[in-house]
C-alpha cells in the first residue's frame, strides 16, 4: 500500500507522515499545534478534568470505605464491652452478691429483719 494519497480537489499528492516523524513531532511538541487538536482543546480539557474528578472520587470512596470498616470494628468491640459490663453489673447487684461483699469487707451492716414502714404525715 502506498503512503501517497492524491487529493482530487487540489490536484496534488500528499505523503502520509512516517512513524519516526510522528514520534519526533510528539517529542518536540509540534503535535499540540495541530489544527485538529487546537480546535478540540476545550473537549480535551473537559476529558482531562473528568479523569481527574474520577480519580479523586475513587480515592475518596476508598478512604470512606476504610473509615466505615474501622468504625464497624470499633462498634463491634464496644457492643461486646457493653454486654460484658452489663452482665458484671447485674451479677454485682444481686442481693446475695451484695451480702457477700459486705461480709468480705467486714462491715457491720446487716439486712433489715422487718419490712419498711410507711410514715404518714397529716
Amino acid at each position: 500500500m502506498s503512503r501517497r494519497k492524491y487529493n482530487m480537489q487540489e490536484g496534488t499528492q500528499h505523503t502520509a507522515p512516517r512513524k519516526s516523524s510522528i514520534l519526533k513531532d510528539v517529542i518536540s511538541g509540534k503535535v499540540l499545534l495541530n489544527v485538529v487538536l487546537v480546535r478540540q482543546r476545550w473537549y480535551i480539557l473537559f476529558l482531562f478534568m473528568l479523569a481527574l474528578t474520577y480519580i479523586g472520587l475513587h480515592y475518596y470512596m476508598e478512604k470512606t470505605v476504610r473509615e466505615t470498616r474501622r468504625l464497624e470494628h470499633e462498634l463491634t468491640n464496644l457492643r461486646i464491652e457493653y454486654t460484658t459490663r452489663s452482665s458484671e453489673l447485674m451479677l454485682m447487684s444481686r442481693r446475695s452478691e451484695v451480702n457477700r461483699q459486705i461480709k468480705q469487707r467486714g462491715m457491720t451492716i446487716c439486712e433489715p429483719q422487718y419490712p419498711p414502714k410507711r410514715i404518714k404525715i397529716d
